[in-house]
């Protein structure tokens, strides 16, 4: 009799547990998917720009990272040669370029992601001539969102942006006289 009543406390035990072990499949769908899977067909803005997540972005690339491991980039072992790439991964997006001018190797990279509340930030990277610099966390909110929040969206972006500009703008001066004293 006591084993008829373990054998049948299993299940109930196994039911009233399901939720907390087991996560429904609607979350675990969710988790699963890339970020531009999630965000497909959304706009987004950070107050100075609008972003409109498509998954059809790849065909607009010359690399879709992560490609195989016995597979290679494209060779930059040229003058004025570069590839553009993009990596779709869970919780994160980036996209760039990666070039060789005459004078010398350049790169842009642009990163989304979300953190644990779901909140999407982005950073803007950029290095070649100078050393590497970037942006600071930059928020986006949705663009229908109310006009009170994209704009405090927009001041807290803003030295984010000015500075990673200023230093775009310093980096182009440098190689401005570079290029005058030497050629």
């Amino acid at each position: 009799m006591k084993n008829i009543a373990v054998i049948l406390s299993i299940p109930i035990l196994f039911i009233a547990c399901e939720n907390k072990v087991i996560p429904n499949n609607m979350q675990l769908q969710n988790e699963e998917k890339t970020f531009l899977s999630k965000y497909n067909k959304s706009t987004w803005t950070n107050g100075f720009e609008t972003y409109t997540f498509d998954t059809n972005y790849s065909q607009n690339v010359d690399v879709v990272l992560p490609i195989c491991d016995t597979c290679f980039l494209p060779t930059l072992e040229c003058h004025m040669c570069g590839y553009t790439w993009m990596r779709d991964e869970i919780g994160k997006f980036s996209f760039g370029k990666n070039y060789q001018n005459d004078f010398f190797y350049e790169e842009d990279e642009t990163q989304f992601y979300e953190d644990s509340t779901n909140s999407i930030y982005s950073r803007y990277i950029r290095g070649g001539f100078s050393e590497t610099y970037e942006s600071g966390p930059v928020l986006w909110v949705p663009h229908n969102e109310d006009s009170l929040i994209v704009e405090k969206v927009k001041l807290k972006n803003q030295s984010f942006l000015e500075d990673f500009h200023q230093k775009k703008r310093e980096e182009n001066e440098k190689i401005d006289e570079y290029i005058d004293e030497n050629y």
